[in-house]
């Protein structure tokens, strides 16, 4: 509403018409909406003002261009050519501006021999007193960046890449626009194309960016989940020596005799938790919240059987109705990773929106969790597994050595006598996973003790996968 000037009703009813694109739901009442949003609704407002296009022309024009503002425009510049009646002479926009009127425009204002600096670094193709739009729509970007903390020199290599690119488009075009392809003098035909090249070149680096970008969520690090969504840690092997599977049979037994045994459901959902058998953790978790609709562990359990089945939006929706009765630090903590995994492969303004939100939510759950030692320690172990292979693409957010060997050095000194089946399994797994993120770290770090970790990884679980993947590789 503050950036566009459209009041709420209308932005929610152009979202109902399909004007603008579906903005990513948080929860009932919040919703996150792109930036390109904010163009189109600017774009929008053109076509009503100057164009007096009526809603399902507008619709029309926004669809065909894929919600893309960029698109939009550029159709907008044609329909003005086409249609010059239907403008208003008084609400034209200037074809050019004086450099004195861009630096009017940035807030704040840069500093004296900003726009020599800009100038020397030579990242305009306009050097002269007048400006096209396009220009200064481009010194706003470059000012912005600078506000952010990166110097002209860094935009440099950039701005080399683009003009290479750009050369070989124009190629590319010069190619396409042979008479061989068109007519002799057809400049109009000829027009149309390089509008299609420039969309084109425009989209495919957007595509090829995020591409890029979303390369850099999977890390090759050794994921503790393979491919088949079970834990690499521990090996089915060790679970089994450990009498996991002979008490899941014992727990079964029980439950036939006594169906609604709420401790003999609860175990069996850690069991299957600890297997990694994903559709049954599902079915006895639901079976819990039939007893008990408020289960917050039976609620974390389904949410993670829901992601891993494949149906991350309906485990967002578990967890914010769950969480609306009541904050809870495991629920949480759950709901920010499920919300990252929904925006895995969107572009990077979606994804890196993802993981702020992941990190909000981790550190509001370790706060709450403060006082209760297993579940600190849990989403510490989780939150530093996360950034170190999937949830931190510009790695800002990645566990330090001293933090990691701090909680390695804590689930090591954890006592394992007396313990029953299910509580001695799941220390084990905490160790294992305490010691491989460590392990991760100082590899990362190129720090020697790193194949003392593994040999110690390998030591407690010698049927695990990491002792016979080649280094370096990843799922």
């Amino acid at each position: 509403m503050k950036l566009s000037g459209v009041a709420r009703q209308t932005i929610h009813y152009y979202v109902r018409l399909g004007l603008l694109p579906r903005p990513m739901r948080t929860s009932r009442t919040y919703a996150l909406y792109s930036r390109e949003s904010v163009d189109l609704l600017k774009a929008i407002k053109e076509c009503q003002n100057v164009l007096r296009l009526s809603l399902d022309e507008i619709g029309n024009l926004v669809r065909r261009a894929h919600h893309d503002p960029r698109r939009v425009w550029s159709e907008l510049e044609e329909l003005k050519k086409e249609r010059p009646l239907r403008i208003r002479s008084a609400e034209t926009r200037p074809q050019f501006l004086t450099a004195d009127q861009v630096l009017a425009g940035l807030h704040p204002p840069p500093p004296p021999g900003w726009w020599d600096e800009l100038q020397r670094a030579r990242l305009l193709h306009s050097t002269g007193h007048h400006l096209p739009p396009d220009a200064a729509a481009l010194i706003q970007s470059i000012w912005k960046l600078n506000q952010l903390g990166v110097p002209l020199e860094d935009l440099r290599p950039i701005a080399e890449a683009m003009q290479l690119a750009a050369t070989a488009e124009l190629a590319a075009c010069q190619r396409a626009t042979r008479p061989a392809h068109m007519v002799r003098g057809d400049y109009a035909k000829a027009l149309r194309t390089l509008n299609a090249f420039d969309q084109f070149a425009y989209l495919s680096h957007r595509d090829s960016f995020a591409m890029q970008f979303n390369a850099h969520t999977h890390r090759p690090m050794d994921l503790f989940i393979g491919p088949n969504k079970k834990h690499v840690l521990p090996s089915e092997t060790l679970l089994s020596e450990l009498n996991l599977n002979r008490e899941i049979d014992r727990l079964l037994n029980g439950l036939d005799r006594s169906p609604q045994n709420r401790k003999a459901l609860a175990d069996l959902a850690h069991a299957y938790l600890l297997r990694s058998d994903w559709f049954h953790l599902a079915g006895v978790s639901n079976k819990i919240l039939q007893l008990e609709p408020g289960n917050v562990r039976a609620t974390a359990d389904l949410s993670r059987s829901l992601i891993h089945m494949g149906d991350v939006d309906q485990s967002i929706q578990l967890l914010e109705k769950r969480l609306k009765a009541g904050s809870d630090p495991l629920l949480k903590f759950r709901l920010g990773q499920a919300i990252l995994l929904q925006a895995l492969h969107a572009g990077p303004t979606d994804l890196l929106t993802a993981v702020r939100r992941n990190q909000q939510l981790a550190a509001e759950a370790l706060a709450e969790a403060r006082h209760l030692p297993a579940v600190r320690r849990w989403i510490m172990l989780d939150s530093a597994l996360d950034n170190l292979t999937v949830s931190d693409p510009l790695q800002l957010n990645q566990p330090t050595y001293e933090e990691l060997d701090a909680l390695n050095t804590e689930y090591q000194q954890i006592p394992d006598r007396g313990r029953s089946v299910l509580s001695r399994v799941s220390l084990i797994t905490g160790r294992l996973f305490a010691m491989y993120a460590l392990y991760l770290v100082c590899r990362r770090d190129r720090k020697p003790r790193a194949k003392e970790l593994l040999r110690g990884i390998m030591a407690i679980d010698p049927y695990n996968a990491l002792g016979q993947r080649p280094p370096g590789r990843g799922r």
